[in-house]
């Protein structure tokens, strides 16, 4: 069993984390996050900027085409039902037309 005298600042890692409110360790914890983030906008390069520019367009690009793609498969569905349902309508007019 491990000796609680071995591991002297875990208790006390434990207990200093409680002296703190709830709220005071989100807003921490929100502050460091919030810096975190400014630090890694303010670290970018002009290249890398631009490469990310790049990246949003070629995204963006490729969005496009695929919603280009599916509205083209749509309409091909549209028109293959279309011309099935001429034929059913041409079947039916002639089996009509002779009775």
């Amino acid at each position: 069993m491990p000796n609680s005298s071995c591991f002297p600042l875990y208790g006390l890692r434990g207990l200093a984390l409680s002296s703190r409110s709830e709220l005071q360790q989100v807003l921490e914890r929100r502050k460091r996050v919030q810096s975190d983030q400014e630090e890694e906008g303010q670290s970018r390069t002009p290249l890398e900027d631009v490469l990310l520019r790049r990246q949003q367009k070629q995204l963006e690009r490729e969005k496009e085409q695929e919603e280009r793609v599916r509205e083209e498969a749509q309409l091909m569905e549209f028109v293959r039902v279309r011309q099935n349902l001429r034929k059913i309508h041409s079947v039916i007019q002639n089996k009509a037309a002779n009775f």
